[in-house]
Formats: structure tokens, sequence, C-alpha cells
């Protein structure tokens, strides 16, 4: 497959009002980009509070006992354990999707096409303050969650049992959120999912055939192209995607190949933290309380470093839903072009230098 097959043949052209068909040539997935089903951009107004809420917000500093013990904490004072005082905190999700069992329980409980649910289900609590749905972090304190993900991620790996942990953010009540004040979750589970295996086989094999990693392939082309590109800097690059799924839905991947999160430099961490707080901002300035998901696409918790794989941070906006087409075909409709949609979030000069 060369380079050229990666990209979409309109990849250079502007805005096109036909829908059209496209396709990740690297996982096989088909979207729908449909411009002529866009409603007006009050259509895609969400309905948001930002209010206290009417009972105690578990995650507020000062309610330290509504949750579980703490499991890792950044305190910027000699503060007490479990207590106020703290920056960042993460503790098991009350609700778990998965328990905490014991590894050696694992096989004694797998009996044909069912196992144990057992893995690690915690909450990343991001800061002490109860923020409206409408904020967003500084740079500074994305840099400091991201380097509480980095340390999750390599403590999973000293858990017997645990191959892969996925780390993600619901943002507000469309993307399925059930509490207003910011957090993110990370599960870590003792299988890969299947979505993540088909991407580690499909580079693989895209890397053995040309010698590079497809999404180093694709970062290439979409720099040279331009016309989905959200913002670029030495250490990072966002671009909307030429098969979103969702409107406004965009990439950040560092520029230099890497295939796991945890092994980022500081410097990757900066200004991906840069990026991301200034393209949530824009986001919020284009479609008034979004709501989104944030995930973190990286490696197996123990695979040695991957050639075909490269980590990446996934925005995706909550703008439509999944109804009977999607469920049927397995593809998703997207009402907004990627082209518009980068053009809309990098004109504001903070998202990155070129772009």
């Amino acid at each position: 497959m060369p380079v050229a097959d990666l990209v979409p043949e309109h990849a250079g052209s502007g805005p096109r009002t036909m829908s059209e068909l496209r396709c990740d040539p690297l996982l096989k997935r088909w979207v729908l980009i449909a411009p002529g089903r866009e409603s007006r951009p009050d259509d895609f107004a969400v309905a948001t509070t930002n209010g206290q809420p009417d009972h105690p917000c578990p995650f507020c500093e000062g309610n330290e006992s509504l949750t579980g013990p703490e499991v890792l904490v950044r305190r910027s004072t000699n503060s007490t354990a479990n207590g106020p005082g703290w920056d960042i905190r993460v503790v098991p999700n009350r609700y778990p999707a998965v328990a905490p069992e014991p590894a050696s329980q694992i096989w004694k409980a797998t009996a044909g096409f069912s196992e144990s649910g057992w893995g690690r289900h915690e909450v990343i609590v991001e800061t002490p303050r109860h923020l409206p749905l409408t904020a967003t972090h500084a740079p500074e304190h994305w840099h400091r969650l991201f380097e509480v993900f980095q340390q999750r991620l390599m403590d999973f790996r000293t858990v017997a049992g645990l191959q892969h942990a996925i780390v993600f953010k619901n943002h507000g009540p469309a993307a399925g959120a059930s509490l207003m004040h910011p957090h993110c979750q990370v599960i870590a589970l003792p299988r890969v999912p299947d979505a993540v295996t088909a991407e580690l086989q499909a580079g693989e094999q895209r890397w053995h055939q040309a010698g590079k990693c497809p999404r180093c392939e694709l970062l290439d082309a979409e720099i040279e192209a331009g016309t989905r590109l959200v913002a670029t800097a030495p250490e990072v690059v966002a671009w909307c995607p030429p098969a979103s799924r969702f409107p406004y839905e965009t990439w950040l991947l560092p520029r230099q190949h890497s295939s796991h999160f945890e092994s980022a430099d500081p410097g990757v961490l900066a200004e991906l933290a840069r990026q991301l707080s200034g393209i949530l901002t824009r986001l919020e300035q284009v479609v008034p309380g979004l709501s989104y998901n944030l995930v973190l696409q990286t490696a197996p918790l123990h695979a040695p470093a991957l050639a075909g794989f490269h980590w990446r941070l996934e925005i995706l906006p909550r703008l439509t839903g999944m109804a009977g087409f999607e469920w049927g075909s397995g593809w998703f409709i997207n009402p907004v072009a990627p082209e518009r949609a980068a053009r809309e979030l990098r004109c504001n000069d903070r998202l990155g230098e070129g772009g």
C-alpha cells in the first residue's frame, strides 16, 4: 500500500458538500461523511448545568471520606493522607466495571467463553475544585495529570495478570459522565481488547511491508497536505483524522515514533498538555457546553517497543449519537467533514505553530 493510499483522494481539496465514504486504511473502519445532514450550529447546543450539586460531591476537597483510600496522590503541602490538601487524587471506583479479584483466581474462573471479570478500575480526581462543565485545565495541570497517567500505567505492569489499561475521560452527560466534578478513569484488564489487538496486528503487517509505522506515514502525509491539521509543534501534532467518526474528532500524536505513552519524556508531555488545553478551549468556543470523551490509546502493558504502533490521545466530541443505521451497519455518520473541523479549530494561534 503506497503512502498515497493512506490519505483520501480529496486530501488537498476544499470542503465537499456531497456525502463521501471514507475508510481508515489501517483499521478498515468505514465512516460516512455527510455534510448534507448537518443542522445549524444552534441545533448542536447541549443543555448543561454549571451549578453546584444538591448533594455532597465525593470528589470535592473535604469529602475524602466519601471515597475509598488513596491509591496515588499529588499533594502540594505536607497534609495528611486521605484528607484535604491534595492536588490530584487517585481512588478506587466505587462502582467498578471490573472487580479487584486476586490474579491467582483468574484461571480458576476461566471456562470456555467465560472468565472472571477482574482487573482494576480507578478514578483520577483531576482537581480538588468543583469546576463548571465549561472549564478546562491550564497546560501545567494537564502536564501533572499526564504524569499521573504514566505512573498508574507503570504500576499496573507490576500486577500479575494485567495485560492492558485504558485511560479515559467522560466529560458531560452526552459522553456518559454521571458526576460533574472533573475526573478521569483508568481500567486495567487481564486481556488486550479486540480493537487494540486488531490495530497492533495491522500495524505490524504494514511495518513489515513498508518498513515504517503506518501512523508515522499518515502523520507525514497530513503535514504535507495540511488541510486537516489543527496544530503542529516540534514534539506533538494534532489533526482531524480523514475518517473521523465524530464531528471535530481530533487526534494528538508525538512526532517521534513511540508505542508506549508511559515512555513519553517531559518535553512531549508539556507540548501535549499545551495543545490539549488549547484545543479543548477552542472546542468550547465552537460548540458551547460540548460533551466529549478523551481516550488514551497506548500499547499493552507488557509489550516491547512496537515499530508498528503509535500512541495517541483522541478527543471524541459527542454531538451525534448511535441510531439504527449505526448499530445495523457498524459505520458512523459524521455531518462535519474533518477538513472543515480542522479549519475551525486551528483559527486560534495558541493551538500551535505552523498549523
